[in-house]
């Protein structure tokens, strides 16, 4: 066995139509992974997940290829001849291998790699601990990411075997042995993804700004404003009308990036958020904004279209944005703006306007769903309405619980007026006292 890691990377491509596609393939030759590349093609791209999800799941695949390489597993002959896919010590490591950074990844994977390959050839047994230096503090990712790693390991090797099994089903005396034992496999791998137990949260959680907080914000941006941290003129209009956008509407920065001025119907005061993955016509290229989640209409109000409005008889002046149609545009060249100067937006508030908290669309969001759970307690909306309305308004899943994870300040206010009612209640029941002993 070689003493290096195989030369895996993940490229980038882009396919007649303009969507964009990743693929693991061997950096020596420059050719695909056949067995990624199909499992990309007939199930990733089959759902039409983003680039950047793609990307992650192939990452993922490449940290368990690279572990089977350097144990010297092979998938299939673990399923037709030992009729199992992974042990449970297999399993763990694989969950601590996902838990770590990119480069301490690395450097973990070839010290495995230079542990095996020079373990003494008389023992069966190897001890992957031998002659290790010192253990140093090293980088893990967070417990999202590595979720989605294990999710996607997950994935793959269930379609592996899936694959394999029904190969097996009409031959095989031992087929549900077989079946059982990649269930138990697969299970425990499952079982890895780590949760959290939501304690301990309180100072952690994102709340919505407050009500003299957006007060300010609107002081700020004001395009008059001598507190205006941005060039005057364009770039004034447009960023308050960026982060208005944010605010008003609840949403994502790729959203907010991504419409188009066909999107907006100014005389309907209704504006499209479209899903557009890998739009053909974006000159921001692999560096294009996404929107995350399903296409939906919002109603705009009166003042957000004045705001509107004026900008874009601004942005009418930039010739080369006729090209595009992207709403929010660059003030050098009038290409859309990108990911990069959005998020310069904030940091220029942050920076010049002292006072302000930690801005970002994320905590716009937060702030827009927190006013309204708090408008809907106030007006007696049914649960199932506000719960409705968040996520149309916001874009999620009829069957999705972040409307009460965005709007958790709200709950926790109602929660604690409730709270003082009922207590108010139980000391109202109190007996009356008389000469200062109760009755």
């Amino acid at each position: 066995m070689s003493t290096e890691l195989l030369p895996l990377r993940i490229r980038p491509i882009r396919w007649r139509n303009g969507e964009r596609f990743a693929m693991l393939i061997n950096a020596n030759t420059g050719m695909p992974l056949l067995v990624p590349t199909v499992f990309a093609v007939a199930t990733l791209r089959q759902k039409d997940l983003s680039f950047s999800a793609i990307s992650q799941a192939m990452y993922a695949v490449r940290i368990l290829i690279h572990y089977t390489y350097v144990m010297g597993i092979d998938l299939w002959m673990r399923i037709h001849v030992e009729g199992k896919l992974l042990d449970l010590n297999e399993v763990e490591k694989i969950g601590s291998l996902c838990r770590l950074h990119n480069g301490a990844l690395e450097n973990e994977l070839r010290l495995m790699l230079t542990t095996v390959t020079s373990a003494p050839k008389k023992s069966n047994v190897i001890d992957m601990y031998q002659a290790r230096p010192k253990k140093k503090k090293v980088a893990h990712v967070d417990r999202g990411t590595t979720n989605i790693r294990l999710t996607h390991i997950h994935n793959y090797l269930k379609w592996i075997s899936d694959r394999e099994i029904i190969k097996m089903a009409d031959g095989r005396s031992n087929y549900q042995d077989v079946r059982d034992n990649i269930g138990l496999c697969l299970s425990a791998l499952k079982a890895k993804k780590t949760k959290d137990r939501d304690r301990n949260t309180v100072n952690v959680r994102k709340k919505g700004l407050s009500e003299d907080v957006i007060s300010r914000i609107h002081e700020v941006v004001d395009p008059e404003s001598d507190e205006n941290p941005w060039r005057p003129g364009f770039n004034r209009y447009r960023n308050r009308l960026y982060i208005y956008w944010l605010l008003e509407l609840s949403l994502r920065r790729g959203e907010a990036l991504g419409v188009l001025l066909e999107d907006l119907d100014v005389a309907d005061e209704k504006v499209q958020v479209m899903r557009r993955p890998d739009n053909p016509k974006d000159p921001r290229g692999k560096y294009a904004p996404l929107t995350k989640t399903r296409d939906r209409i919002l109603k705009v109000s009166g003042p957000l279209l004045e705001y509107t409005e004026e900008y874009l008889a601004m942005r009418r002046k930039f010739s080369n944005a006729d090209r595009h149609g992207y709403l929010f545009i660059s003030s050098w060249h009038g290409d859309p703006i990108s990911i990069s100067a959005a998020r310069d937006i904030f940091n220029g508030l942050r920076e010049k306007v002292p006072g302000l908290p930690n801005l970002s669309a994320q905590i716009l969001r937060h702030t827009w769903n927190t006013l309204f759970t708090k408008h809907a307690y106030k007006t007696k909306m049914s649960d199932k309405k506000r719960l409705e309305s968040m996520r149309n308004q916001n874009g999620w899943s009829d069957e999705s619980m972040m409307p009460d994870y965005y709007s958790i300040a709200a709950i926790e206010e109602e929660a604690q007026n409730v709270s003082l009612e009922v207590q108010n209640k139980i000391h109202g029941l109190k007996k009356e006292e008389k000469n200062g002993k109760p009755i």
